[in-house]
């Protein structure tokens, strides 16, 4: 039977365990958007990643069909379903974070007319890294890469007359066409 030591050793051995307060975001913005709003930069892409509150590295599903065989149902594979990807900012009092993304959703979609931009003048690659705290400082113990994301949702913001001291956020939520 394993013992506590047993456990003990086994997360000596791998480091430690993992922190969920310990990542990495690193956005990188379409030109459309500083197009939208002239302001938005590369300085505004750190200034987002310092922003980011809480976020998670992605999941994946495994698609299948039902296959009887035998008066038995046996599930075979035939795709993925990668999941959207949330990411929560704290608010300046300028609602930088807010401009930007009111801005890139503007940039995918004409909100007057309702048309669709091209896909490909819209999307960004967005890079989410676990870190670890070493001896050496922070670093990247596991990462991902949303290939060609995009935000679905811009969240709303709650507006709140008995949260007086609470730090105001929002949240978007980002798919992508794949991460690596």
């Amino acid at each position: 039977m394993p013992s506590i030591q047993d456990l003990q050793s086994i997360i000596t051995q791998r480091a430690g365990l993992a922190v969920t307060n310990r990542y990495q975001v690193i956005f990188n913005l379409p030109p459309a958007v500083n197009i939208i709003l002239p302001e938005a930069s590369t300085e505004s892409a750190r200034q987002l990643n310092l922003m980011c509150d809480a976020t998670s590295l992605p999941g994946r599903q495994i698609s299948t069909i039902d296959y009887v065989s035998n008066k038995q149902v046996v599930k075979i594979p035939y795709g993925f379903i990668n999941e959207d990807v949330t990411f929560t900012f704290l608010l300046t009092n300028d609602f930088y974070a807010k401009k930007v993304f009111d801005a890139w959703a503007e940039s995918i979609m004409d909100f007057k007319t309702y048309r669709a931009n091209y896909l490909f003048d819209h999307v960004s690659d967005i890079q989410v890294n676990q870190m670890a705290k070493g001896e050496s400082g922070e670093s990247n113990i596991y990462g991902v890469v949303l290939k060609n994301a995009y935000p679905v949702t811009i969240g709303n913001v709650n507006l709140e007359n008995t949260a007086e001291n609470t730090i105001q956020k929002f949240s978007v939520v980002m798919t992508y066409e794949n991460f690596e």
